[in-house]
C-alpha cells in the first residue's frame, strides 16, 4: 500500500462515515418533524426543539405522543421506537466521536478513543471497525427513519391538516417558509 489516504479501504471508510452522518442527519430532522406533526402545528415549536440533543428529541417525541393520547399507533410502539432511536444514537456517537486511523500492519481502519472517569487513569480503546459495520449502522438509521415516517403519516392522518402547512405532504414543510419568514426570491 503506497499511501493509506489513497487506498481503496480508506476511501470506503470515508464514504461509509459520510453515509452515517447523512443518514443520522435525516433521522434527526424526521424526529423534529414527528414532534411537529404530533403537536399539530409548526407555529412556535421550531425554537423549542432546535438545538436539543438527539436523545432529548427522542424523549420529547415520546412524551408529546403520550400527552396527546392518540389511538394509533399504540403508545408502546412509539416508546419502543424512541428507545431504539436512543440506542442507535449511542452507536453512532461511538463511531463519530473518536479518532480514526489505520493499523500499520494490516491497513485496516482503527477507531481510537481516550476515556477517563473521575480520578481514574486515562484509558485508550483501540478497535478495528470495517466500513461494512458502519454501513450496517447507516442501514439501521435509514430503516428507523422509514419507520418514523410511517408513524408521522399515521399520526397526520388521525390529526388532519396542520396549521402552517402549505401542502398536504409533511415533507413540504421543510422547504416552505414559516409565516414570519420572507420567502426566498425566485431565480429565473
Amino acid at each position: 500500500m503506497d499511501s493509506v489516504d489513497d487506498s481503496q479501504l480508506a476511501n470506503q471508510l470515508y464514504l461509509a462515515l459520510g453515509r452515517l452522518v447523512f443518514c443520522f442527519t435525516q433521522l434527526e430532522e424526521s424526529l423534529q418533524q414527528a414532534i411537529w406533526v404530533t403537536l399539530g402545528q409548526l407555529d412556535g415549536i421550531r425554537p423549542l426543539i432546535i438545538g436539543l440533543t438527539f436523545r432529548s428529541l427522542a424523549e420529547k417525541f415520546g412524551a408529546v405522543y403520550a400527552e396527546r393520547g392518540l389511538a394509533r399507533p399504540p403508545h408502546s410502539d412509539v416508546a419502543a421506537l424512541c428507545a431504539h432511536l436512543v440506542r442507535l444514537n449511542d452507536e453512532r456517537n461511538t463511531l463519530i466521536h473518536c479518532a480514526w486511523g489505520f493499523w500499520a500492519e494490516s491497513g485496516m481502519p482503527l477507531r481510537t478513543r481516550r476515556t477517563s472517569r473521575g480520578t481514574s487513569p486515562v484509558s485508550l480503546l483501540m478497535e478495528t471497525v470495517t466500513p461494512q459495520q458502519i454501513l450496517d449502522l447507516s442501514g439501521q438509521l435509514k430503516a428507523a427513519d422509514d419507520k418514523l415516517w410511517q408513524l408521522i403519516l399515521e399520526i397526520r392522518d388521525q390529526r388532519g391538516p396542520m396549521r402552517s402547512w402549505p401542502e398536504a405532504d409533511p415533507r413540504a414543510a421543510w422547504t416552505a417558509p414559516m409565516e414570519d419568514e420572507t420567502p426566498p426570491p425566485k431565480i429565473p
